[in-house]
């Protein structure tokens, strides 16, 4: 929503000014939630466009949708890779995996990564994503993704 959240941003900016500040967020589903969630969606996108230099926006549709896309190709490529990415004996897409999703973007962005044979990883400087992909204060929501290597299947039960 648009009240804890948004205090938070407002007090480590109060607190932080010079600091860069990236926040993320998960938009609200289009239809179907709480009337009022459209305000809220709102006013928290507002705040944000204030208090922070970066807006890592997700949106729960389009992440539904591309993790049907995976499940679907997973299913194509074989058991194997579709118990890999199940969801339980339902077959449905759960919170968990929009989570998991979520998690996975943020922390390919965020933890040191090796750059073709680097003495050492280089860390994440929010600075130079912010210098690069939002320098006016206008444009700064970004849309996040990574594309998940294949992985390994469960143990044999």
């Amino acid at each position: 929503g648009s009240g804890l959240g948004s205090r938070l941003l407002q007090e480590l900016r109060d607190e932080h000014p010079r600091a860069y500040l990236l926040a993320s967020s998960i938009a609200p589903f289009g239809a179907g939630e709480l009337p009022l969630a459209a305000y809220n969606g709102t006013l928290a996108l507002a705040t944000l466009q204030e208090h922070s230099d970066a807006v890592l926006l997700f949106d729960n549709a389009s992440l539904m949708s591309r993790l049907r896309d995976t499940a679907a190709a997973a299913a194509a490529a074989g058991p194997r890779a579709a118990a890999a990415l199940s969801s339980g004996s339902s077959g449905r897409l759960c919170l968990r995996q929009i989570d998991d999703h979520v998690a996975a973007c943020l922390c390919g962005l965020a933890l040191p990564a090796d750059y073709g044979g680097a003495a050492r990883p280089q860390p994440f400087l929010p600075g130079q994503l912010v210098a690069a992909v939002a320098p006016l204060a206008r444009y700064k929501l970004l849309e996040l993704s990574t594309a998940r290597g294949p992985q390994a299947a469960p143990p044999p039960s």
